[in-house]
């Protein structure tokens, strides 16, 4: 498995988180402590800060991908065919360097997860690819894929715990038509 570290890909947002982990806010305290950090950090600076940490994250994974590529094989010497994968944020890097590994022709697949261009593909063109060969795989009411306002709810109140809670519990029948999927993509490669 090749990874990309902290310092090729920061998968950083820069938003001041709202619940603490495990917390389970109500509607109450989410709105006190929403208004608690818009009093502590101006608007301003925080729209700017997480629009940013976020283009600024996605844009270094972007660069940064095909780069540590391109290191692995010239220090091993082994220039394999490659099934990418990414979750969330990190689901658009994974998007970016299909294209780059499709042009060198070792595109074999991509595993996508909690995709926030899940319902809207045609935003960042992906690589060609037979179907079998690409999974994309995003929990309904899940705020990244799900842009309504009951997902968004649920996400600050929860500190978007459905997003990141995928393969975490009692596997449900579509993560194991997904654990399939994927297992008969790993299987297909020569």
């Amino acid at each position: 498995m090749l990874a990309l570290d902290d310092e090729a890909y920061p998968a950083a947002m820069g938003l001041p988180p709202l619940a603490e982990e495990g917390e389970n806010l109500g509607p109450t305290e989410l709105v006190q402590r929403a208004v608690g950090i818009v009093q502590q950090y101006p608007v301003h600076e925080m729209i700017h800060s997480v629009t940013f940490g976020f283009i600024d994250s996605v844009r270094a994974g972007m660069i940064n991908a095909p780069k540590v590529v391109e290191n692995y094989e010239a220090t091993t010497g082994c220039n394999p065919n490659y099934v990418v994968a990414g979750f969330s944020q990190g689901a658009l890097v994974t998007t970016s360097v299909e294209k780059y590994l499709a042009n060198t022709g070792r595109l074999e697949g991509a595993v996508t997860i909690g995709n926030p261009l899940h319902k809207y593909p045609w935003v960042m063109e992906r690589a060609s690819l037979p179907q079998d060969n690409r999974v994309d795989y995003c929990f309904n009411g899940d705020f990244v894929c799900d842009f309504s306002l009951e997902a968004a709810s649920d996400a600050l109140s929860t500190k978007a715990e459905r997003h990141a809670s995928y393969f975490l519990n009692e596997p449900t029948t579509k993560d194991i038509e997904v654990i399939d999927a994927v297992a008969g993509l790993l299987n297909s490669i020569d």
